[in-house]
């Protein structure tokens, strides 16, 4: 396979890991933590005084789909591409790490969250591509 095409498609199959591993972990999150009824997602302020109002719980759901999204969609990423891991860590966390942004942004979010996500989501996908880069190498982190 040619190797743009090879590193274009690990990029965005990294990308598509990512979204699904958020979506599954928010979905797990909302069964235990149920969001309220007639929550409105169209209106902002409906969806700012839920969020003020999220236990920790919820909000440790969120954290943690945001941060396994970034290490699996890293992984995923390397794994295609099986070169260049740092570039596609780079690409994968930073996509994210701007999307989480954007929504730590847009709506409130408590201070621990925030540090959390702008910590946890580039040593997730640094860690991912470090791993990836082992494996590849056949170093020790590649190893089970």
């Amino acid at each position: 396979m040619n190797p743009k095409v090879r590193h274009t498609l690990a990029a965005l199959l990294g990308l598509v890991a990512a979204l699904v591993m958020i979506v599954g972990i928010e979905a797990l999150g909302s069964a235990v933590y149920p969001l309220p009824p007639g929550l409105d997602y169209s209106k902002p302020e409906q969806l700012r005084g839920h969020m003020q109002s999220m236990p920790g719980g919820a909000l440790l759901f969120v954290l943690a789909a945001w941060v396994f999204a970034a290490f699996a969609g890293t992984a995923v990423a390397c794994a295609i591409a099986k070169a260049h891991e740092s570039r596609h860590a780079s690409f994968v966390g930073g996509i994210l790490l701007a999307a989480t942004i954007m929504n730590l942004v847009m709506l409130p979010h408590p201070t621990w969250l925030v540090v959390a996500a702008v910590l946890g989501i580039p040593t997730a996908a640094f860690l991912a591509g470090r791993r990836a880069q082992a494996s590849n190498r056949g170093g020790a982190a590649g190893r089970p």
